[in-house]
C-alpha cells in the first residue's frame, strides 16, 4: 500500500511526498516453529522532495529518503525446498536514511554553476540460522550454530561542476563543455559474531566432539576517501557529425583495520590484527563519434574505460584460521578496469512508427573482480563469499524495437546476446570440483536475454499487455559449476483508464513456471 501527493506549494516552491509499505510471508514454511513468515518482508519506504524557485534563474532542489526493512531471512534449508527447519530464523534489517541537496544557476552569461551534496547512512543487521535446522532435524547429534553482522555505513559526497551556457560555447561556438570536481567520504564498521556447538558423542567410542565449541567475534573499520577531477568536451565537427570525449582522474585511499579473537581456543596468538592502507590513482574516460544519418536515425562509435576502486574481505579475516588455503594478503582485492568498445544505430523508420536500436560492444575487463564461495573447515559459518581479481572479456549484441502496428496496437521487443570467457583466475577451486573455470563463461551472463510483447489499446480507455520473456542457462558462481537452466515466462496486464483514474489487474510469470 503506498500514497503520494505532489504540487505546486507556493509561486516558487512546489514538492511530492510519497510512502510506501510492503509486507509478504516470504513464501517458506518453517515446520519447526510452525510458521509461515520467518522469511518475511516488512519494509517501509518514504521520500521527499522540494523544489526552490530563487530568482535570477537560480534554484535549489531538496530529496530525503527514510527506510525500514524488518525483514527476516530463513531461505535455506537442508533439503533445498521451501520448507524450512531452522530454530533460530535470521533477520535481513536496514535503516537508511539519506539526502541531496542540488543547487544550481548562472554564475555568468557563459556557465552555470552547479553543486551537489550527498549524504546517507545505513545501519544492518544480517543474521541466519548456521545449521539451517533444529535439535529433532539434527537428533541423534548436538549440531546448532548462529550467525549474525551488525554494521553501520556513512558516506558524504560533495560534487561542484561548471557547466557551458548557449553562449559559453568554445572553438567557435562549435563546442559544450564541463568542468568539476568531486570528493566522497565513506566510513563503514562491522561486528560478526559466529557461535555453536557439534557433538557426536552418541558415537562413542569413535566421537571426536563431545562437544566441539566455537565462538568467535570480528569487528572492523573501513574509510576511503575519493577525490576527483573531471571534464567533458562535446563537439558539432559539421552540420551531421559530433565528436565527443570525457576524461576522470580520481586518487582514492583506504584504512582497513579489523581485530579477530576466538574465544574458545584463541590462547595464545590472539587476538589476530590486519591492518591495510592502499592508495591508487584511477583514471576513466571516454571518447565517441556520432554521424547523424537522417534526420531520424543516427550512427555512432564508442571507447571507453571505466575503473571501480578495490577493497576488503571481513567475512574472509574472520575465516582464516590454521590450516586455511588463503593468507591475510587475499583480505584485500584490486581495482578494476573496463575498456569497452561500442558501435550502433538508432533511429525512427515508417514515419515515426517504428523506432529500433541495435548496438555491438567488446569489453575487456583487467583485474576484474569476481565474488566466489569457500568452505575452509567444518565450521558451517565458515562458509564465506570472496571477492578476488581475475582476467576476463566479453561480445555481444543489443536491441531493442517499438513499431506502433496500428492505433490500437503496438508491438515492442528487446534482444542481448553475449559471449563471455573467464581468462585468468587467481583462487584455487575446491578439490571436489571438475571443470576448469579459466575458458568458463561468467557467472549470471545468460547467453541470450529475449523479451517480446504486445499492446492494445482504444478510445474507450481499455488497455492490455502481454509479454514473453526468455532467459539463456547460466552459471550461478565462479566456485562450482551449477547452472540455473533456461526459462520462459509471461506476464499480462490488463485495465481500464479514465481521465483522473485508472485500474489494472496483472499476473506475473502466468503459467507457474519454477525457476532458480
Amino acid at each position: 500500500v503506498g500514497a503520494a501527493v505532489g504540487g505546486r506549494m507556493t509561486d516558487n516552491l512546489s514538492g511530492r511526498f510519497s510512502v510506501h509499505q510492503y509486507r509478504g510471508n516470504g513464501f517458506y514454511d518453517n515446520v519447526s516453529l510452525n510458521i509461515d513468515d520467518s522469511n518475511e518482508r516488512d519494509e517501509l519506504t518514504s521520500r521527499g522532495k522540494l523544489s526552490w524557485q530563487l530568482g535570477n534563474d537560480w534554484q535549489a532542489k531538496l530529496s530525503l529518503l527514510y527506510a525500514n526493512f524488518d525483514n527476516g531471512y530463513d531461505a535455506w534449508s537442508p533439503e533445498n525446498g521451501r520448507v524450512t527447519f531452522s530454530d533460530n530464523p535470521g533477520r535481513d534489517e536496514q535503516k537508511t536514511r539519506g539526502g541531496s541537496l542540488k543547487f544550481s544557476g548562472p554564475v555568468s552569461d557563459s556557465a552555470d554553476f552547479v553543486s551537489i551534496t550527498g549524504y546517507a547512512g545505513s545501519d544492518i543487521l544480517f543474521s541466519f540460522d548456521g545449521e539451517w535446522g533444529d535439535a529433532d532435524y539434527w537428533a541423534p547429534y548436538g549440531y546448532d550454530y548462529v550467525y549474525s553482522d551488525e554494521r553501520d555505513r556513512d558516506s558524504l559526497s560533495q560534487e561542484f561542476r561548471l557547466v557551458s551556457s548557449p553562449e559559453g560555447r568554445i572553438f567557435n561556438g562549435r563546442t559544450d563543455w564541463v568542468l568539476g570536481v568531486y570528493g566522497q567520504r565513506l566510513d563503514e564498521s562491522d561486528d560478526i559474531l559466529s557461535a555453536g556447538l557439534y557433538d557426536d558423542s552418541v558415537d562413542e567410542p569413535y566421537s571426536w566432539c563431545q562437544p566441539c565449541l566455537d565462538h568467535t567475534t570480528l569487528q572492523s573499520d573501513y574509510e576511503s576517501s575519493n577525490l576527483a577531477i573531471f571534464g567533458r568536451l562535446d563537439t558539432d565537427l559539421s552540420a551531421r557529425t559530433r565528436l565527443n570525449a570525457g576524461l576522470r582522474l580520481e586518487r582514492w585511499e583506504a584504512d582497513y583495520q579489523d581485530v579477530f579473537t576466538d574465544h574458545i581456543w584463541g590462547v595464545p596468538g590472539q587476538p589476530v590484527r590486519h591492518d591495510f592502507h592502499p592508495s591508487e590513482n584511477l583514471w576513466g574516460g571516454d571518447i565517441s563519434l556520432d554521424f547523424q544519418l537522417t534526420e531520424q536515425a543516427r550512427l555512432y562509435g564508442l571507447a571507453s574505460r571505466g575503473y571501480k576502486a578495490g577493497g576488503f574481505n571481513p567475512s574472509l579475516a574472520r575465516a582464516l584460521g590454521p590450516g586455511a588455503e588463503l593468507g591475510p594478503e587475499a583480505i584485500a582485492y584490486d581495482p578494476e578496469v573496463l575498456l569497452n568498445f561500442e558501435a550502433g544505430i538508432k533511429g525512427l523508420w515508417l514515419d515515426g512508427k517504428l523506432s529500433a536500436d541495435v548496438a555491438l560492444f567488446y569489453m575487456d575487463r583487467k583485474d576484474m573482480q569476481v565474488r566466489s564461495s569457500a568452505q575452509f573447515t567444518d565450521n558451517p559459518n565458515d562458509f564465506v563469499f570472496i571477492t578476488s581479481n581475475a582476467e576476463g572479456h566479453s561480445y555481444g549484441l543489443e536491441a531493442s524495437l517499438a513499431w506502433q502496428l496500428s492505433d490500437n496496437w503496438r508491438l515492442h521487443g528487446s534482444l542481448g546476446l553475449l559471449e563471455s570467457t573467464i581468462d585468468e583466475y587467481g583462487l584455487e577451486r575446491e578439490a571436489d570440483i571438475e571443470g576448469e573455470l579459466i575458458g568458463r563463461e561468467f557467472s549470471h551472463a545468460p547467453p541470450y536475454t529475449l523479451n517480446l510483447g504486445v499492446s492494445y489499446a482504444n478510445s474507450r480507455g481499455w488497455v492490455a499487455r502481454l509479454d514473453y520473456n526468455a532467459v539463456g542457462s547460466f552459471y550461478f558462481d565462479y566456485s562450482h559449476d551449477e547452472k540455473s537452466g533456461s526459462r520462459q515466462t509471461v506476464n499480462v496486464k490488463l485495465g481500464k483508464q479514465w481521465q483522473n483514474w485508472s485500474v489494472y489487474g496483472w499476473v506475473r510469470n502466468l503459467f507457474d513456471e519454477d525457476y532458480y
